[in-house]
């Protein structure tokens, strides 16, 4: 009976179906390895987004492989490296009250007092200047465009009087424009568009503005109305002029139209006359 346990008990170790005992911690220790090894390829891996480009980092050294510039899709870059993603789209800097603005409204000066100006902007990183970007900013780039846009807006309201921004608005937004994109340039960037959304004035300059904008328009009212009138007064001394030649040609033609119908009439009666006198000469001699 114990042979038999103790032969049952040496079967089941020696003859079952299950691996042996020995090879169990040498598996558990391949799909360790395997597993991971498997997390080690995966972390080797970095992916992009369409709108996404990015740069090599060492996470280790911290040192960025300048020699080239990815864009979307899923990349081997071994393991310890990372992207630093940059956006392709365009990016706004935008100085309002509205929530998603990066600043409030600029308080400008102008040549003759203060404005407030909503306004903002969109730009872009060209793929050939990320290194550059990155190696003088970090990743802090948009905060230092923010001041850098700030600076010269202001710097270009300053060169208008209050009234331009009410009259000449459309020609402001242009030079400010072509000033952003200049100074965005030296940093390597792209400034496609600028608005100028509302201008706001002390109380009291704005009335005198608005005041003096009234006069203008009510004077600019008064010189078309003068010119109406000219036009009309000279288009009624065309129309008498035009009357004055088309009652002249009608007597023209009536003159000579009489003078035809008397010339047509003297010539009948000299042909009737011219008959009578030949039937006379015939009767005389006969």
């Amino acid at each position: 009976s114990r042979s038999r346990s103790q032969g049952g008990r040496g079967g089941g170790r020696g003859g079952g179906d299950g691996p042996p005992a020995a090879l169990l911690p040498a598996a558990g220790c391949c799909g360790c390895i395997w597993f991971i090894t498997m997390i080690l390829v995966g972390c080797a891996f970095d992916t992009l987004g369409p709108l996404e480009s990015g740069i090599e980092i060492n996470t280790f050294t911290k040192s960025i492989d300048t020699t080239r510039v990815y864009t979307m899709g899923r990349w081997y870059i071994g393991l310890g490296r990372a992207f630093l993603v940059f956006p392709r789209n365009y990016q706004t800097i935008e100085f309002s009250q509205s929530e998603d603005a990066d600043e409030p409204p600029l308080h400008a000066r102008s040549k003759n007092g203060q404005v407030t100006i909503d306004c903002s902007m969109q730009y872009s990183l060209p793929l050939t200047s990320i290194q550059t970007i990155y190696t003088s900013y970090s990743l802090a780039y948009h905060d230092k465009l923010l001041k850098i846009a700030q600076s010269e807006i202001k710097l270009e309201a300053s060169e208008y009087e209050p009234n331009q921004f009410y009259e000449d608005r459309v020609k402001m937004g242009q030079a400010m424009l072509a000033r952003l994109k200049t100074r965005f340039a030296v940093e390597n960037v792209v400034v496609h568009n600028f608005q100028l959304r509302k201008v706001t004035l002390p109380a009291a300059n704005e009335e005198t503005i608005i005041k003096k904008l009234v006069a203008a328009e009510r004077e600019r009212t008064a010189v078309h109305e003068q010119k109406e009138q000219a036009v009309i007064a000279q288009s009624s001394v065309i129309a008498a002029q035009a009357t004055q030649i088309i009652a002249e040609f009608q007597a023209e033609k009536q003159r000579n139209a009489t003078i035809l119908t008397q010339q047509a009439t003297a010539e009948a009666k000299r042909v009737s006359l011219s008959s009578q006198t030949s039937v006379f000469g015939v009767l005389r001699r006969s």
